[in-house]
């Protein structure tokens, strides 16, 4: 489908998103397979850091144009979350998530998008 790009976003004829979501992702997952290649030679705070300022700007960059997505579209973005939340604290891919997504309760995507789009 044809896109068009506007601030950073791409737009598509339905307004899905769906090329702008599948870019973040693309993008996001980059950066976190980096910081996880270097991960040995970094301090304690410094993934935190990385991932904040190449993983969480790219999710936050305009996300109140999510609101009202599938969730199936955002899923794709939790999914970047997880990943993120996985890179910091160490756990392997198929380790069970409720913990750390306990410890990380206000970084959940959907929930931060649902919420931002009512104040």
């Amino acid at each position: 489908s044809r896109t068009l790009q506007n601030l950073g976003i791409l737009f598509d004829t339905n307004l899905s998103f769906h090329a702008h979501i599948t870019e973040v992702t693309k993008t996001a997952f980059f950066h976190l397979r980096n910081i996880t290649k270097i991960r040995s030679c970094l301090s304690k705070a410094d993934p935190e850091t990385l991932i904040h300022a190449f993983v969480s700007s790219e999710l936050d960059y305009c996300n109140v144009s999510f609101s009202g997505l599938p969730k199936y579209n955002l899923k794709k973005l939790q999914m970047v979350q997880s990943a993120a939340a996985r890179v910091l604290t160490n756990t392997r891919k198929f380790d069970s998530m409720t913990s750390v997504l306990f410890y990380f309760t206000g970084f959940l995507f959907m929930h931060h998008v649902t919420l931002r789009c009512f104040y």
